[in-house]
């Protein structure tokens, strides 16, 4: 993502709303979720405007006490010798790479939780797995009507900040989430509504497409997520929920910074043990050690204590398997022999009747094995699903009391199936949403790179020039 160029460095950002640098001016506005060629130049004139986000953002020298000067002489043969001199004038530029990459991703990963804060302003109306089954009358609108309901009206002082909007592109790019976790968390308006094209095209304006908004959109956000405008002005630390005790816990975005001329031997190097570093590792009070494998699966056990105290729709379980579309269930939708339970539905059972326990276990301090989905997959397999599993134990999640043969009891290919898609939810991820969102933008920022090495830079973004692409 970063060009190994020494002599051409972007300008720091200024302050204020007008953060962040993007594209789009010409043209008349799209409608919403068209494919049509207006609509296409818009998604690609957003896309160069993110595009232009890491840049900006890595080449921040200091951001996050990530200082540049930590990159060192570069090492240099001189008179055709194999033997390498460093060469005061010029930094090592494969660490001045690796710095500049740091710092994009610990701007990625606060600007997924910034997009969870405004994710969590629209108030939610959490799916219960009773609409997909027997919906109450005043509810009937509320699974498999979903997708019919109206879209809500934008206006130019509703837009979120460009590393908010990035995220909620990112997310979008994944449908069949997108529309589970907007149907999970009773979204229809902003699900309905799509990515508004036209006011996001009048907000990036000029040369140099730079998103800007009014002060009064500033003051919404502010005042709606208690978050800065901008991502690098929010706190350096974030305040977390123990998984085991429960207690809050304030934790760090990352470790790797150090203070620009530190002449000690200390070297925190580029993992860390923050927030948004590679390996997580915080001590609680309590002496429970926190790990994204922990979060992960806490973020588990919170969804399968929800689905028992109020009934709520555990992830994966949402959509039909083959449409990808909310479909009203019965218990004739099971395949799986003399089971009541509908196979979409197995996952939920499972981990109500099977996997609270052992997964309290796994979140207890001085447990002998480490909080993963990893332990937590072994345990279901083990115990239910697995080729040696005790029949028994699944007879009694799948309520199939009564039943002499043991040989009956055999979970359908597509209870297994949904067992994995409920699972895959909480795989790298321990966000409020269905995805890593963090991995969804790293990949977009890849395509997006790609996209502009194929000549699809403004001069180019005529339509005749489009279509030739």
């Amino acid at each position: 993502m970063w060009k190994k160029n020494k002599t051409k460095t972007p300008q720091d950002a200024s302050p204020g709303p007008s953060t962040g640098s993007g594209p789009i001016s010409a043209g008349p506005a799209p409608p919403a979720y068209t494919s049509d060629p207006p609509s296409s130049l818009t998604d690609t004139l957003e896309n160069l405007s993110i595009s232009q986000s890491p840049t900006a953002t890595g080449y921040r020298n200091g951001l996050w006490n990530i200082f540049d000067s930590r990159a060192g002489p570069q090492a240099s043969a001189t008179n055709g010798k194999s033997a390498a001199i460093p060469d005061p004038a010029e930094p090592n530029v494969d660490i001045l790479v690796k710095l500049r990459e740091k710092r994009w991703a610990v701007y990625v990963a606060r600007a997924v939780s910034r997009y969870e804060a405004w994710w969590s302003f629209f108030v939610p109306d959490m799916l219960l797995e009773k609409d997909m089954l027997d919906p109450d009358e005043g509810r009937r609108d509320r699974y498999e009507g979903f997708v019919t309901r109206e879209g809500m009206v934008w206006n130019a002082d509703m837009l979120p900040p460009l590393d908010v909007l990035l995220v909620w592109h990112a997310h979008m790019l994944n449908p069949r989430i997108y529309l589970e976790d907007c149907l999970r968390y009773g979204h229809a308006a902003l699900w309905a509504a799509g990515m508004p094209w036209a006011i996001v095209n009048a907000a990036i304006r000029g040369p140099a497409f730079e998103y800007v908004v009014s002060e009064t959109c500033v003051a919404h956000w502010t005042s709606r997520t208690n978050l800065a405008w901008r991502n690098e002005d929010d706190p350096d630390t974030k305040e977390i929920k123990c998984p085991s005790c429960a207690a809050t816990v304030s934790v760090p975005w990352t470790t790797c910074g150090q203070e620009e001329g530190y002449q000690g031997s200390h070297r925190p190097g580029l993992s860390g043990s923050g927030l948004a570093d590679g390996h997580l590792s915080q001590t609680c009070p309590c002496t429970f050690t926190i790990t994204h494998q922990a979060l992960r699966t806490a973020k588990f056990l919170a969804d399968i204590q929800a689905s028992i105290k109020q009934g709520h729709a555990m992830p994966g379980t949402i959509l039909d398997l083959q449409s990808a579309m909310p479909k009203l269930l019965s218990s004739a939708s099971s395949s799986s022999t003399s089971s009541p339970i509908p196979d979409q539905l197995f996952p939920s059972h499972l981990a109500r009747r099977g996997v609270l326990s052992p997964v309290l276990s796994l979140l207890t301090p001085g447990s002998p094995t480490p909080a993963s989905m990893t332990a937590v997959r072994d345990v279901i397999e083990e115990t239910f699903t697995g080729k040696f599993a005790d029949q028994k134990n699944l007879r009694e999640v799948m309520s199939r009391h009564g039943h002499k043969k043991v040989t009956e009891f055999r979970l359908s290919l597509e209870g297994r199936r949904q067992t994995r898609k409920m699972m895959s939810r909480y795989w790298e991820n321990a966000s409020l949403l269905g995805i890593d969102l963090v991995g969804c933008v790293m990949r977009q920022g890849v395509f997006t790179e790609k996209m502009c090495k194929v000549s699809f830079s403004p001069p180019n973004l005529s339509m005749p020039n489009l279509w030739a692409e």
